[in-house]
């Protein structure tokens, strides 16, 4: 069980005050946008919350970013009463927002401990965040070996992210052998049925679209296609944005008939990265705004590059600046005066 009272801040509240604290927390997260049928059943002064709940409530509140300080708390009253779960919850809420006044060496013990107790549900999780803490040096020195050793572990059990790092690490050579081989055979196998992961088809695709030098990895357009329509079937923007890219400017610098090059297609090449905009990931919206004002690759159109480069101009200040060198709009009918 952690040291709670390590926890600055966080303290073990009694059953009244449980009680004012999810009625608050209620009302705040209803009053925000989050509502649930579980948190109604929580709002009444006179239900106790049971551990479960609470550590519902906790990761209702960590997720939503309202107060990592309240959420531990929440957890804590869940962890003190022996649930592995929320422990562990407490223990990454303290981590990431320096909730601990603990020595690194035994916070990194603690992580350490979850990850390998394989009776505890988030032994993947904390498996991956302790290969995360000690490739990056946080808080211990590196020790790439044993990041790669753990990112491995983590990957079998199912996380994703855990089996991309493990491969790029073993494409450059990086706390194991290089062997750009098994790295692919890894990646490819997570890619495809049953695991299906999208990550592995976004990174395969990546890979593989500008070739990498530093492996070696020869670009190859056409393999980078086949993984990226994979993504783009699971219904990945950035899938459908690299896809229409492809298409709309092909590849010459392969030679023709190798099976790695592409034919330039405009008109695929615009639908997928039209439907990537609409589906609201900004490079396309920029990219196509841009493309529209240009008039190279598409032809020139003010009224739809106005249209995508205001969707981007939300969060891109190019798309702002672009936007602004264009004509104003034409008056809608009705807004022009006659004067008798």
């Amino acid at each position: 069980m952690l040291a709670l009272g390590h926890i600055d801040g966080v303290t073990q509240l009694t059953v009244a005050e449980q009680r004012r604290v999810v009625a608050d927390v209620h009302t705040r997260l209803v009053r925000e946008g989050v509502h649930t049928s579980r948190l109604a059943a929580l709002s009444s002064s006179a239900v106790k919350a049971t551990t479960r709940d609470l550590v519902y409530l906790g990761n209702v509140v960590d997720l939503n970013r309202r107060d990592p300080l309240l959420a531990a708390q929440l957890l804590n009253i869940a962890a003190a009463e022996g649930h592995r779960g929320a422990q562990y919850g407490v223990l990454m809420l303290a981590l990431q927002h320096g909730l601990f006044d603990l020595p690194n060496d035994d916070m990194v013990a603690m992580v350490r401990g979850f990850a390998e107790d394989p009776a505890v549900p988030v032994a993947p999780t904390a498996t991956y965040a302790l290969a995360s803490i000690l490739y990056e040096g946080r808080l211990v020195p590196r020790d790439l070996e044993g990041a790669y050793a753990w990112y491995c572990k983590a990957a079998e059990a199912g996380v994703d992210a855990a089996l991309l790092n493990a491969a790029a690490m073993q494409l450059v050579g990086e706390g194991t052998p290089k062997d750009v081989a098994a790295a692919l055979q890894a990646l490819e196998k997570a890619a495809l049925e049953p695991r299906n992961s999208m990550d592995a088809q976004l990174r395969l695709g990546d890979l593989f679209l500008n070739g990498q030098p530093n492996v070696p990895l020869e670009a190859n357009a056409a393999a980078s296609l086949k993984w990226y329509q994979l993504a783009a079937d699971q219904g990945s923007p950035r899938a459908l944005f690299n896809i229409g890219m492809v298409y709309l400017f092909g590849d010459d610098s392969q030679k023709a008939g190798s099976g790695s090059s592409v034919k330039k297609d405009t008109e695929r090449g615009r639908i997928a990265l039209e439907t990537a905009a609409n589906r609201g990931f900004g490079r396309a919206q920029f990219n196509l705004g841009k493309m529209y004002v240009e008039g190279k690759v598409l032809p020139k159109d003010v009224e739809k590059a106005r249209a995508y480069l205001q969707l981007a101009a939300q969060s891109n200040p190019a798309a702002a600046e672009l936007l602004a060198t264009l004509p104003p709009p034409p008056p809608k009918r009705g807004d022009d005066c006659c004067i008798l």
